[in-house]
This record gives C-alpha cells, sequence and structure tokens, in this order.
C-alpha cells in the first residue's frame, strides 16, 4: 500500500519544508513553509522555521520579525526561544541567547541541544557551574546524546573533579558516537 498525502494540507507542506531544510535546500523548503502559510496562516512552526532559513541566509531582521511573529501568535512554539538564542548569538549579544535558551529549557525540557548550547554560552563566560548543569540537562533530555557526555566529560576534568565520573561519561560518550 501506498501512504496518499494531500498535497494541499498545510501540516504535509509544513513537514515536507522540515525535510529539505534539514537536507539543506533553503529554496525547496522555504517554497513549502509558505505554501503551507498560504493555505493556513496558523501553522506559525512554518513562521518560524522561514526566520531559521532567513538566520542561515544572513538576513537577521528578517529572521527576528518572522521568529517574534510566530512567538508572538504562539508563545509556546516548540523551538522559537531556540531559534531568538541562535540569532541573539550571532549579534553577538550572550545575555539575551542565555535568556532565550533557558526559556526553551523550561517550556520544552526535551530540547537537549538548548543545554547543550547554553553550556557553551556559560563556558564562554567562565560560568563552570552554569555549563555542568547545562551539560547535565542535556544528557536527561537525551541519554543518546554523545557530545553531551563527552563535553561534560571535559568540564569534570578541567575542574580536576568526579574523575571517575568523567572517566565514566567519556566511555559512554564514545560508546554512543556515531561510526563512520
Amino acid at each position: 500500500r501506498y501512504l496518499a498525502l494531500d498535497p494541499k494540507d498545510p501540516f504535509v507542506q509544513y513537514q515536507m519544508g522540515e525535510i529539505w531544510l534539514d537536507r539543506g535546500d533553503l529554496s525547496r523548503a522555504e517554497a513549502l513553509f509558505r505554501r503551507a502559510l498560504d493555505v493556513d496562516p496558523s501553522v506559525f512552526a512554518a513562521k518560524n522555521a522561514l526566520g531559521v532559513i532567513a538566520l542561515q541566509r544572513g538576513d537577521l531582521v528578517t529572521a527576528e520579525r518572522l521568529i517574534r511573529e510566530a512567538l508572538a501568535a504562539k508563545p509556546t512554539l516548540r523551538l522559537a526561544h531556540f531559534n531568538l538564542a541562535l540569532l541573539a548569538e550571532a549579534h553577538g549579544d550572550v545575555k539575551t541567547a542565555e535568556r532565550e535558551y533557558v526559556e526553551e529549557i523550561k517550556q520544552h525540557p526535551e530540547n537537549y541541544k538548548s543545554a547543550f548550547n547554553l553550556s557553551r554560552l556559560y563556558e564562554q563566560v567562565g560560568d563552570r557551574e552554569g555549563q555542568i548543569d547545562a551539560l547535565k540537562q542535556s544528557i536527561v533530555s537525551n541519554p543518546r546524546f554523545a557530545e553531551g557526555h563527552l563535553f561534560l566529560a571535559k568540564a569534570y576534568l578541567d575542574t580536576e573533579s568526579h574523575l571517575d565520573e568523567a572517566a565514566r561519561l567519556a566511555h559512554k560518550g564514545i560508546e554512543l558516537a556515531p561510526r563512520s
């Protein structure tokens, strides 16, 4: 049997756009996200995704406008605060990026990438405790996240503390890491 998809369904358009975005084809993804919004303007995730495309293209003004419009329409929109954090990082605004990552984690604790990116920010500003806490959160959110294990092991080694735990984490991270 074949799966029949309604090409006019805005959620199908959105999901297909996500596939093309993941593959790096921004033009195809953009066309699909715009089609989804043309059919149903309440597909706010498509507007947020258009903001991501603008961000990837370096159009920070358009990116911010689109992401904020999507977030204003749906304040709990998954990845919107994450994307605003990326935008803040592009502007070099560490405090805003931190605030947005924290909000994304608060609303969507399963977003391990927000916790991981937050750990990087804390490392940049020398907040080792914040870095370690954020890395722990990334592992709790996704126990199969190899980088979370490896970076937490490194953070422990850098502080010369929890050395047994660092060895366990490093081993686990290597075990989880993709093989080429």
